[in-house]
């Protein structure tokens, strides 16, 4: 059973951010680069070594480019020089601004990147990487070619379109899950320059991934959104969504723990909703409920805290009531659900014995 605790904080705010952290995100005039390890041909990635090297990807109108950093370290202290474009590449089809980082993965956990995925703001969620060998012939999932040499033009691929009118926004990095036989990628959408739009069609997707160069739409998905509906079957369904009221969307980024997809949306005139979906299927995790917390106000992207004892999901919140009283009570603040969870999740990955 999830439990929700809220705590009203600050006595003025007019923008939320997460609890731990605040920064201001760029617009589409300057989308954001990601930092990770890549394999080049010349030189690898290895930290505290002199000099370092280090490769970003950056995602912007028309461009997929890859840069190569390089610096070397001064009393542990990174003193950087050398920044070059090693790639720069004419994307099809990438006609809209990426406002948002890139996620990265790194599915065999050996230290370089597999691939990217990204959204764009005509509703277009990009895989960036290569899956075919040198003579072209499809790798099996989840193998890839982590050669960012090979990364060309059309190493960029459209997996998923929310709208063919291009009227839906992605303005955050999705959530990635890594399955047996497939990725699933989480993402929602939302106006973030248009919040109070009472009239907008947004919907939170789970989408599936097995390195196709298919590009999926909503239609190849289960709607969901209805408590009757058909539950998604992902041996053979390409995953689901659900449509959020008429104004209702998404305005921060989402979080998948311990099988659970967290993400907030606001809805004008009536506030902000945590949801906790089971990650495969969609359906509430608390019962049948899907929203585990409200406010009154925005809710920023949640927070995974893990002490000794148990786990919390944090949200900020720009107006909440702590005692369920009149709206004149409500302050800015913190709402905190303790999730459900096993009592050991703590699997050996890796281990050095002496």
């Amino acid at each position: 059973m999830l439990k929700s605790t809220q705590y009203c904080l600050f006595p003025e705010a007019n923008y939320v951010l997460p609890p731990y952290l605040a920064y201001l995100k760029r617009g589409c005039n300057s989308p954001h680069s990601m930092w990770g390890s890549y394999i080049f041909p010349l030189s690898v990635h290895k930290r505290f070594l002199k000099p370092r090297y280090s490769y970003s990807v950056h995602t912007s109108l028309h461009n997929l480019s890859i840069q190569q950093s390089g610096g070397y370290f001064v009393d542990s202290l990174p003193k950087w020089g050398l920044r070059r474009h090693l790639f720069r590449y004419q994307i099809t089809g990438m006609n809209y601004c990426i406002p948002s980082s890139v996620t990265l993965v790194d599915g065999d956990s050996n230290g370089f990147v597999d691939k990217v995925y990204v959204g764009d703001l005509g509703g277009q969620m990009w895989r960036i990487g290569k899956f075919t060998d040198s003579q072209g012939m499809d790798l099996e999932f989840p193998y890839t070619d982590e050669n960012i040499k090979n990364w060309k033009n059309q190493a960029a691929h459209i997996l998923f379109l929310s709208d063919p009118a291009h009227d839906r926004k992605f303005f955050y990095p999705p959530s990635v899950t890594l399955e047996w036989g497939y990725d699933l990628i989480f993402m929602g959408t939302g106006d973030k320059e248009d919040p109070c739009n009472p009239s907008s069609s947004d919907r939170i997707y789970s989408v599936k991934d097995a390195h196709s160069s298919t590009t999926l739409t909503g239609s190849d998905l289960i709607d969901i959104t209805e408590s009757t509906a058909m539950i998604p079957d992902l041996n053979i369904h390409q995953g689901w969504y659900i449509r959020l009221q008429a104004g209702e969307k998404v305005l921060s980024e989402g979080l998948v723990f311990l099988k659970t997809y967290y993400v907030t949306t606001f809805l004008p005139g009536q506030g902000g909703k945590l949801y906790a979906l089971n990650y495969k299927t969609g359906e509430g995790v608390d019962g049948s409920l899907r929203v585990v917390g409200v406010a009154d106000g925005l809710l920023s992207k949640p927070v995974v805290v893990i002490n000794k004892t148990d786990q919390k999901i944090l949200v900020s919140a720009s107006r909440i009531n702590p005692d369920g009283g009149g709206s004149e009570s409500a302050r800015p603040g913190i709402l905190s659900i303790e999730p459900s969870a096993p009592h050991a999740n703590f699997f050996y990955l890796w281990w050095r014995e002496l």
